[in-house]
């Protein structure tokens, strides 16, 4: 027997192929969730702390991360149960900010080892199964406090923090499934490795290895010693190897590795059950509920930021004006911002003056509405009972102002940054991470309804033609 040449080729190549689609491609998906999972659990202890459910963590702005570690999942006293959920959760906030921020996402970083780590961190607490009846102490206790919040809060607060649990469980569920993959490729990866480092080594006698399965193990190990030296040697990938070049199936299972490391270009098929445009347009819609979250966590900091401007032109303005208001009793004009937003189309800057109250007002209202989206509420089913046009066009306006929104807090962020006064800036968190995420969230919306319209056309044409497809 003889080593299959082609075999080895194409292997490597597929290995090739599928690390760029992972690095260019699935890992910036990774990368996405846990941006989405960090502001959504920002927003839970938010709420959290400021029902005084949980106590704040005294260190939590003293600790500085340069690698990812576990937060305490340890047993503790019901007694103590606010403090340490604070403290534990307000540690699993910042770790999600670290992998956010810090955190390179490449195959090279996501080794076996580090993909252990990062599971057992996404396992702090039980997102997926949220219960009082949770095995974890560290689930329960939570549960516990989220139930209380959701009890005690106003309809679109309570369904701000539904949305927030429901949001971390598909994050979770998502970022999971892609570190399952990447850990299955690692498998493949180091194989692969083996294969170039084992197989080309001048010392390796190919012809005796490939006569037997026994013999290929033996010039395997011997080779492995001298390039390895004590490195653990892992007898179950090397056996799927002599399997792949020697085993009484191996063209099977050549063909099932090839076609498992093969990248999906994914290709619009014609389906042949009827399309539900409808529904389609429906879906889509509904996904404006992700939005909830981070204009929760935006609203928050965009209050502080107000706050810290205002602060900032109290320090700058004249001292017996502010005492002659005071006395007379004349009111402040409401805090406004001109602020310069780049036209997209035409890359002009345009001017645009901005009410801290109206913004703010604008973002609950838009918060109420989608809730109420996610809630299955009043306004679900008006949008479910209206016509395909009236929901595109529903759609159509909130993506726009969506894209709109986005555009003016993000340059009120760059106006923070330059007019909140020196000495008060330590205390502006920034908007970077939660744009970022907004971004994104309004991106994936913009390319469903792009595949409803590419789907509404096809249906057109196809009708023209005298092709229903029902």
């Amino acid at each position: 027997m003889i080593e299959d040449s082609n075999f080895t080729k194409e292997l490597q190549s597929a290995l090739n192929e599928k690390l760029e689609w992972f690095n260019t491609v699935e890992l910036k998906k990774l990368l996405d969730q846990y941006r989405l999972f960090f502001t959504c659990v920002k927003n839970l202890y938010d709420n959290l702390l400021k029902k005084q459910l949980i106590i704040q963590d005294p260190y939590r702005h003293e600790t500085r991360l340069s690698d990812i570690v576990i937060p305490d999942t340890s047993n503790f006293l019901q007694a103590e149960s606010a403090s340490i959920i604070g403290s534990r959760l307000s540690e699993f906030q910042n770790m999600l900010d670290y992998m956010c921020t810090y955190f390179h996402f490449s195959v090279d970083n996501l080794g076996f080892s580090k993909i252990k780590k990062i599971l057992e961190l996404n396992s702090v607490f039980d997102w997926m199964n949220l219960s009082i009846n949770s095995n974890s102490q560290n689930t329960r206790e939570l549960a516990v406090f989220v139930n209380n919040a959701i009890d005690n809060s106003q309809k679109v607060a309570a369904g701000v923090i539904s949305n927030s649990i429901e949001k971390c469980a598909d994050s979770v569920r998502e970022i999971n499934s892609i570190l399952a993959e990447v850990n299955d490729f690692q498998r493949e990866v180091y194989k692969g490795q083996l294969r170039n480092d084992l197989f080309e080594h001048p010392e390796f006698n190919k012809e005796r290895a490939f006569s037997t399965k026994e013999n290929e193990l033996a010039e395997i190990k011997k080779i492995y010693l001298k390039i390895y030296g004590k490195k653990a040697f892992n007898a179950d990938l090397i056996n799927e190897i002599i399997l792949e070049d020697q085993g009484q199936n191996k063209e099977q299972l050549q063909s099932l590795l090839l076609t498992k490391l093969k990248v999906e270009n994914k290709k619009i098929v014609k389906k042949e059950k009827k399309v539900d445009l409808k529904e389609t347009l429906l879906i889509t819609v509904s996904m404006l509920g992700v939005l909830v979250p981070i204009y929760s966590a935006i609203k928050s900091k965009l209050m502080e930021d107000f706050n810290l401007l205002e602060e900032s032109e109290n320090k700058r303005r004249n001292k017996l004006i502010s005492l002659f208001r005071k006395i007379f009793g004349i009111k402040n004009k409401q805090l406004a911002v001109t602020i310069s937003i780049t036209d997209r189309k035409s890359q002009r800057s345009l001017e645009q003056k901005v009410v801290a109250a109206e913004l703010i007002n604008e973002i609950e209202r838009k918060m109420k509405l989608y809730t109420s989206l996610s809630a299955k509420g009043s306004e679900l089913k008006k949008i479910n009972d209206s016509s395909e046009s009236a929901i595109l066009d529903f759609l159509n306006k909130n993506i726009s102002e969506n894209q709109k929104l986005y555009l003016i807090i993000n340059s009120l962020d760059n106006y923070f940054k330059v007019n909140i006064e020196a000495s008060l800036k330590t205390q502006s968190k920034g908007l970077k991470m939660e744009l970022s995420t907004l971004h994104d969230a309004i991106v994936n919306i913009n390319k469903k309804r792009a595949d409803y319209l590419f789907e509404k056309d096809e249906k057109e044409q196809l009708e023209k033609l005298g092709i229903h497809n029902d």
